[in-house]
C-alpha cells in the first residue's frame, strides 16, 4: 500500500503481528523503537522486556538480564544451572506455567507446552539457561534515566 500510520495499543501481542517497527514508551519517554523481532528478543531495558512478553528479569552481579520463561532450562537440559525450590505450577490451555524461587529470593517463570511433569511446590530443582538467552538491559530500577 505504501501508507505509514502510527496505531497506538497497550496489546503487544497486537502489536507484534501488525507493526514493522515498534516504539515502546514509558512515563514519557521513548524506551526503544525497532523491528518486533528486536524488541521481543533484544530488549533495551527491563521495562521493554518485561512490557513486551512479559520476560524474567534477573540480577546477577550488578547486571540485569532478561531471559523469556521459554528459555528456562530444568534438570539437566542445560550445562550452567542455579538450585531453585518450585513456588507453584499453573495449566493454561496447553501451556505449563512454573514459578521458582532462587535462594536470593528473586523469582522465575519457566513456560513448557503440552508438558505436564511431576514437579510439587518445595520441591528443589535445577534450573538454567543458555548464556546466549540472556540478554543483558539497563535496569529501570536502577538507572535514573529510565524510571
Amino acid at each position: 500500500m505504501g501508507i505509514t500510520f502510527i496505531y497506538i495499543t497497550h496489546d503487544q501481542e497486537e502489536a507484534i503481528n501488525m507493526s514493522d517497527r515498534i516504539g515502546v514508551m514509558h512515563e514519557g519517554v521513548l524506551e526503544q523503537l525497532g523491528t518486533p523481532n528486536e524488541v521481543y528478543y533484544q530488549p533495551k531495558t527491563s521495562y521493554v522486556a518485561d512490557f513486551v512478553g512479559n520476560a524474567n528479569i534477573l540480577r546477577l552481579g550488578g547486571e540485569t538480564f532478561a531471559i523469556r520463561s521459554e528459555n528456562i532450562l530444568m534438570n539437566g537440559e542445560t550445562v550452567c544451572t542455579r538450585e531453585a525450590v518450585v513456588v507453584e505450577k499453573s495449566f493454561a490451555g496447553g501451556q505449563l506455567r512454573i514459578l521458582f524461587r532462587l535462594p536470593d529470593g528473586q523469582t522465575l517463570t519457566a513456560s513448557r507446552y503440552g508438558i505436564d511433569n511431576d514437579l510439587q511446590p518445595g520441591q528443589k530443582v535445577q534450573i538454567g539457561w543458555d548464556a546466549k538467552d540472556a540478554v543483558k538491559v539497563i535496569d529501570n530500577d536502577k538507572d535514573e534515566n529510565h524510571k
